[in-house]
């Protein structure tokens, strides 16, 4: 998906050529992918949390797909730049759910952080990927929208391998303990967390201090006052009282 972030750059001299594009449009129009990652990322964190992850990315994938094309084909400014920001739009869906869910659902936690930095390093990848393609396009007088032709086609494959994948390898399991995070309430939290360790799939809840608040904890044995403790209690203020008056 960053494919385009490293052919954008590479294929600027020949976007100029077949417009007048000025310095301050050229950098817009480079930026607007990541505008659009930036707004909807947020977004998309909760549509995951409420629709079905395979019809979600199945969704943003094709879409993706259709805007690299269009991209790539489209001659107009406006045309472009609204092609760009839906680009990243449909990509921040897939940054998303690949690096804060299917990681911490499937990676093991001895390996969980390293799952994590292999995302920015597979970004990285096709970062030069796309600005070997696109260099390699345009130094031989190939239109820029070869890159981005080339980009959708692979897109369109994915995409339809994507449809073959099992909805089980897709989903977010909110139940599993590594996902308690997605949960709005401290209290579920806390439940899930508590199933998990009856399960014997997750660490002990050291302190009462997850659940929502201390104000509903119980106390305990001994901390319950007893009728003695209360007598007590009451005859001392009663003897302070008479010191008092005398």
């Amino acid at each position: 998906m960053s494919y385009d972030g490293g052919a954008t750059p590479a294929s600027v001299d020949m976007i100029r050529m077949n417009n007048s594009w000025t310095d301050t449009q050229l950098g817009l129009l480079g930026s607007l992918d990541k505008v659009g990652m930036t707004l909807s990322s947020p977004l998309w964190g909760r549509a995951l949390q409420r629709a079905p992850a395979k019809a979600l990315i199945a969704l943003g994938l094709g879409l993706n797909a259709v805007s690299t094309l269009l991209f790539g084909l489209l001659k107009s400014r406006h045309g472009m730049y609204a092609a760009k920001l839906f680009m990243g739009i449909t990509q921040a869906l897939q940054g998303v759910w690949g690096t804060c869910c299917w990681v911490l659902l499937w990676a093991p936690s001895s390996v969980k952080t390293s799952w994590l930095g292999l995302g920015a390093v597979a970004a990285g990848i096709g970062s030069g990927i796309g600005t070997a393609i696109a260099g390699f396009a345009t130094s031989h007088q190939l239109p820029y929208s070869f890159a981005f032709t080339l980009q959708a086609v692979v897109l369109g494959l994915l995409w339809c391998l994507l449809l073959w994948t099992s909805s089980s390898v897709l989903s977010i399991d909110l139940e599993r303990p590594g996902m308690t995070s997605f949960k709005s309430s401290p209290q579920a939290a806390a439940d899930l967390q508590d199933r998990a360790v009856a399960r014997g799939d997750g660490p002990e809840r050291p302190l009462p201090s997850r659940r929502a608040g201390f104000q509903n904890i119980p106390p305990t044995d001994t901390q319950k006052p007893t009728q003695g403790n209360v007598a007590a209690g009451s005859s001392t203020e009663a003897g302070n009282g008479k010191k008092a008056q005398t």
